[in-house]
């Protein structure tokens, strides 16, 4: 009869701990909904060109996933859209160590050093990136239009070329180049 006591107690310090457990199971589901929810509002600030609304909320989206690189892209381009340029090349380089090779981050990278008129930065970062996944559209497109900046036609005409070997059909790629040859008189495909 002695023991029924210390049973019972244990059987009730049991259910706690098992009531504990699952009360931490529902907080990290709880913390999945509220990051999809900001997610969802932050994707409604970038549609609606509210860069420093979107930027508020990736930041505590990004506070409860971290590791996803989605987050730190749109964080870059929610930077961007706020005029926050130097800012987004600061956290898209603080990606970059971690993940050298997120080569859409290289190319948010590169379009904020642009916007910032570090061409040379800009080169190496969508140069590098190009050599990891060279049939990138954004990376081509990129870096094309850094060579345009740079009065550099013929160079634009060397990264769309290869691009449009493997893309021939890509009518936008197909203008740049035609307008890289009208710019830099060079010769025809």
């Amino acid at each position: 009869m002695t023991r029924l006591p210390l049973v019972l107690a244990s059987a009730a310090l049991a259910g706690v701990f098992v009531l504990f457990l699952l009360f931490l199971g529902q907080r990290g589901s709880n913390r999945d909904l509220r990051a999809m929810i900001l997610n969802d509002r932050a994707n409604a600030a970038l549609s609606a060109n509210a860069g420093a609304d979107a930027e508020l909320l990736l930041s505590e989206v990004h506070d409860l996933n971290p590791d996803t690189p989605m987050i730190w892209r749109r964080r870059a381009i929610a930077r961007m859209m706020a005029g926050q340029n130097f800012e987004a090349i600061a956290a898209a380089r603080e990606h970059l160590q971690q993940n050298p090779g997120d080569t859409g981050m290289s190319a948010l990278l590169g379009a904020a050093q642009i916007l910032t008129k570090d061409y040379d930065g800009a080169d190496r970062t969508l140069t590098a990136a190009l050599e990891i996944a060279p049939n990138q559209r954004d990376l081509v497109q990129n870096l094309s239009e850094l060579r345009r900046l740079q009065k550099r036609p013929a160079d634009a005409a060397k990264v769309i070329d290869p691009y449009l070997a493997q893309n021939p059909g890509d009518g936008f790629f197909q203008f740049k180049r035609a307008m890289a040859d009208v710019a830099g008189e060079l010769p025809a495909q």
